[in-house]
């Protein structure tokens, strides 16, 4: 297996993971903090278990990161062979930029009500929430770069070419990518 395969195959599980961790920081956390909310009613989050839990929040900013800085060398995805029936086993699509992108705003929207959660109106945003939060929008800045770079042809060509199609796939033309005559 080579090393940007395998590279894409643990890009693949932690983008499984990522979509857990925010399924479940929206709604474990939502659900809390509503709870907490209507029982107790506005509550100061100076108590060790709220401190706790608005550290979680870093666990996806983090996991985000570590999905973008390996997805930086990987070059666009060909996609993978169609299913087929003596295989048995169904193969999810390969994760591509355009998916992290969209997950990093979500990853971002989740982490600051997670970081912010349990925070009365006037309680001041601490400054490990402001700083996760930023963790997390420094991974997307890093992302658009990456996308725009390899738009402009700017990284090395073993980052915007794909290798060869597995059988069976066809690839649609790629706008900015060298042609065949090129190498």
């Amino acid at each position: 297996m080579q090393i940007a395969e395998q590279q894409q195959s643990l890009l693949d599980r932690l983008f499984f993971v990522l979509a857990l961790c925010i399924c479940a920081e929206l709604l474990v956390g939502g659900a809390v903090n509503i709870v907490v909310q209507s029982l107790a009613g506005p509550i100061a989050g100076d108590h060790l278990a709220f401190v706790v839990w608005r550290a979680l929040a870093w666990i996806p900013a983090l996991l985000y990161v570590t999905m973008v800085v390996l997805s930086v060398p990987l070059p666009r995805s060909t996609g993978r062979a169609p299913r087929t029936p003596a295989a048995g086993r169904m193969r999810l699509p390969v994760v591509g930029r355009g998916a992290l992108l969209f997950f990093g705003f979500m990853t971002l929207w989740g982490t600051w009500m997670h970081a912010v959660s349990f925070l009365s109106a006037d309680a001041p945003v601490p400054g490990s929430a402001a700083l996760v939060v930023y963790v997390v929008f420094g991974g997307i800045a890093l992302l658009v770069l990456r996308i725009v770079l390899g738009w402009l042809r700017l990284v090395p060509r073993s980052w915007r070419v794909a290798p060869e199609p597995a059988p069976g796939v066809e690839i649609p033309e790629q706008r900015f990518a060298p042609s065949k005559d090129d190498t």
